[in-house]
């Protein structure tokens, strides 16, 4: 490197976007299994000595964020692992596309629990239906995971079709159905519940190979398979939200991600989301609306409920023949595992290992 070389060995912890400055040259391997990487720092050319089994994508994620800065200019847009974070698209890296995923908490110091939280549940799952979590990088601002790349999301695919004047394929809705089933029971036989699946963070790769990603709110349970759901801020988004969870339940269990499963086999088969209230009563109403106003009698402990109010207006179930296309898409399987994905008692909903044996997904 001539006269202004200098040679470092680094080990991830050391990666810091302020360190390093201009452009990551190149990377290849010294024979001895460590991987040179060559940069600019400040006026001076540099090596980074990686040692085996570390990888070099944290200096190759600060150079890129840096040069997005210098030049003013936004970094591509990944559109789809999660629409209210800065995600980025990277270039190749030896022969692999992967996605960043910037996270920032400008009111605090350090780094946020959420990102704590999803790295470590990411670093526990290693599943064909879980997005990958490759590499993290940080910096005293600011956390960047290296996910694997996928081509689009499931909402994305759901109003593309729709644009096109389209439904989802049935077959295809049986096929990612049983996909995020296989995914969601594997993490919850790992002791976790997700709390925040949606049709956004339900990614799909050029294949139709369907990963859950997305796992910022994800919880262990505990002795009592439960966890405290006291986190209204924090809650998936409420079209999607399990009715006890909205009616004040202080727990949030894994029944309540096999609603959020109902919610979107419904919205795959019709093109639209089944609850879309534009506030938590009004998509409390709209549940009430189709499946009926619940009783004590079907929902044992539902009149304990904080917010469930007998003044609520009581509406009949209405029968899924009546609502748009679900039972030309579903069929007569189909539809008898959206009723038991989407039973008011939490106690009455159908497991994901449960839903796995339904006649639905075991010919999907």
């Amino acid at each position: 490197m001539g006269g202004n070389g200098l040679v470092v060995k680094a080990r991830r912890v050391d990666w810091k976007a302020e360190d390093w400055r201009d452009l990551l040259l190149n990377c290849q391997e010294d024979g001895n299994g460590y991987t040179v990487c060559t940069t600019l720092a400040g006026e001076h050319a540099a090596q980074l000595l990686i040692p085996p089994g570390e990888t070099p994508y944290g200096m190759w994620i600060a150079d890129e964020l840096i040069k997005s800065r210098k030049s003013q200019q936004e970094p591509k847009q990944l559109r789809l692992l999660d629409p209210a974070g800065n995600i980025f698209c990277t270039q190749k890296i030896g022969d692999d596309s992967v996605a960043l995923k910037t996270v920032r908490d400008p009111e605090e110091e350090g780094v946020c629990q959420s990102t704590l939280r999803e790295v470590a549940v990411l670093k526990s799952l290693s599943h064909k239906n879980v997005v990958r979590l490759i590499d993290v990088f940080c910096s005293p601002r600011e956390v960047v995971l290296v996910l694997e790349l996928l081509e689009t999301s499931l909402r994305q695919y759901i109003m593309q079709t729709k644009h096109e004047k389209n439904n989802v394929p049935d077959q295809l809705v049986k096929s990612f159905m049983r996909q995020l089933t296989v995914g969601i029971e594997y993490v919850h036989s790992r002791g976790i519940v997700h709390r925040k699946l949606h049709p956004s963070h339900l990614l799909i790769d050029k294949d139709n190979n369907l990963k859950i990603g997305s796992f910022s709110l994800a919880r262990r349970v505990g002795l009592g398979n439960c966890q405290n759901s006291q986190e209204p801020h924090e809650l998936v988004a409420c079209w999607y939200r399990a009715p006890e969870v909205m009616l004040g339940s202080e727990t949030y269990c894994r029944p309540a991600d096999m609603w959020i499963c109902g919610c979107v086999l419904g919205e795959m088969a019709s093109g639209i989301p089944l609850f879309p209230g534009d506030s938590e009563i009004d998509t409390i109403y709209e549940i009430f609306r189709k499946l009926g106003t619940p009783s004590e009698a079907q929902w044992t402990g539902l009149s304990e409920l904080p917010h469930f109010k007998e003044s609520f207006p009581k509406w009949l179930n209405r029968p899924w023949l009546e609502i748009r296309n679900l039972s030309e898409q579903l069929g007569f399987n189909g539809l008898k595992l959206i009723d038991s994905l989407l039973r008011y008692d939490p106690t009455a909903r159908i497991t994901a290992k449960a839903t796995l044996q339904l006649d639905y997904l075991i010919s999907s």
